[in-house]
């Protein structure tokens, strides 16, 4: 929307800055309530046929969660004091589809006039909708605020279900008034890391079954409220294999306890395969109880294009150093990688190199690919 009817050359310059945002960006009145600006961006995102059908009541209208007036006064009352105010929120396009944003709002005094500027950062959605990871977003009063597709299969619900019920909810009874004192504490001195090191911790699914889960927290902060992020594995598999390996480990110190002096050669041997056994199950569980998530995306070419924290931690790695220059192949382990171009090549029946397709071939198919691997460190050090 061009700025024609403003004789103001500063506006004039800044509304050309803002023509080539990727996010969406407003400008509005503050005397007048009426936008004066609007970038492509922004009716793009919401799908919004012409910028002058935008008003107040619209962008309000859109917003998933209403404010209330006294909401809204106290919102004008903190950019009037700090000069801005953000949050997450969710907002739907006008056909319907809902997504998650980070909204600014920013205030700004020009030739005696004050204006408002919007900006709304959608957030990645394929962050949300990765299949192999569940993700629960909640608020500080404990409320699910989204919930991606893998969790709600994780926990038999639909999203209906789950979003503004108490966290609780995915919780058995037992461990509700625990949860609640430390998501209290958490949202006060919040810090990334693995939930309940060293404890085991379980969800509740609708039909009543429990399962053992590893969860990581991280944190968001805005000027509105804090969201807690949960990433959640279901280790019912690696919780049966652990207790395969005690049942086993039990059975041969039974078998070694009887052992006579005239078999102590063999026994000396057995003991021996006891302790490292012992040893790799202490350092299966440390690894998997200490272990963070990382989380890598790819473009069609297979070049990484995100590289989170917890992967530039786990790899030694920078952003800068992979994102746009590297694919996964940098942090692999190639003997693996030809293990599995032999196997690739015999399922499709065709020749497949060592390269970026191993790792996009089925997710090319829609299907999902899941294996082990021997990543290899900046340093040179190796870890499965």
């Amino acid at each position: 929307m061009p700025l024609s009817e403003k004789n103001n050359p500063c506006l004039g310059l800044f509304t050309s800055l803002c023509d080539n945002m990727r996010e969406g960006a407003l400008i509005m009145e503050v005397a007048s309530r009426k936008f004066i600006y609007c970038n492509r961006s922004f009716t793009k995102m919401f799908g919004i046929g012409k910028p002058d059908e935008i008003d107040i009541a619209l962008l309000r209208k859109l917003r998933k969660s209403s404010l209330t007036p006294d909401e809204i006064l106290k919102r004008e009352i903190f950019i009037k004091e700090k000069g801005s105010f953000s949050e997450l929120v969710e907002y739907t396009t006008l056909d319907g589809h809902s997504f998650f944003v980070e909204a600014s709002t920013r205030l700004y005094e020009t030739d005696g006039e004050d204006y408002y500027l919007y900006v709304i950062n959608p957030i990645d959605r394929s962050f949300f909708e990765v299949e192999s990871i569940g993700i629960l977003m909640i608020n500080r009063q404990g409320d699910i605020v989204t919930a991606n597709p893998f969790v709600l299969k994780q926990f038999g619900y639909n999203k209906a279900d789950l979003i503004g019920k108490k966290i609780e909810l995915l919780i058995p009874l037992r461990y509700h008034d625990r949860h609640v004192k430390d998501r209290h504490e958490f949202i006060h001195t919040p810090e990334d890391r693995p939930m309940g090191k060293g404890m085991d911790l379980f969800g509740i699914k609708k039909d009543g079954t429990e399962f053992p889960v590893e969860v990581s927290l991280g944190h968001y902060p805005s000027d509105g409220d804090r969201y807690i992020i949960a990433f959640i594995n279901d280790i019912s598999f690696r919780k049966m294999a652990e207790t395969d390996l005690k049942t086993a480990k039990e059975k041969l110190e039974e078998t070694v306890e009887t052992r006579t002096k005239a078999l102590k050669e063999t026994l000396d041997q057995l003991e021996l395969s006891k302790t490292e056994l012992q040893k790799n199950a202490n350092y299966q569980k440390a690894l998997f109880e200490n272990a963070g998530v990382m989380i890598t995306t790819v473009d069609l070419n297979g070049v990484i294009q995100t590289f989170n924290p917890a992967a530039q931690k786990a790899l030694g790695y920078t952003t800068e150093e992979v994102v746009g220059k590297h694919t996964p192949l940098i942090f692999h382990n190639h003997e693996f990688l030809r293990q599995r171009a032999k196997k690739l090549s015999q399922e499709y029946k065709r020749e497949i190199a060592v390269g970026a397709e191993l790792f996009l071939i089925k997710a090319r198919m829609g299907k999902a690919d899941e294996n082990e691997w021997e990543y290899v460190r900046k340093d040179g050090t190796k870890f499965p």
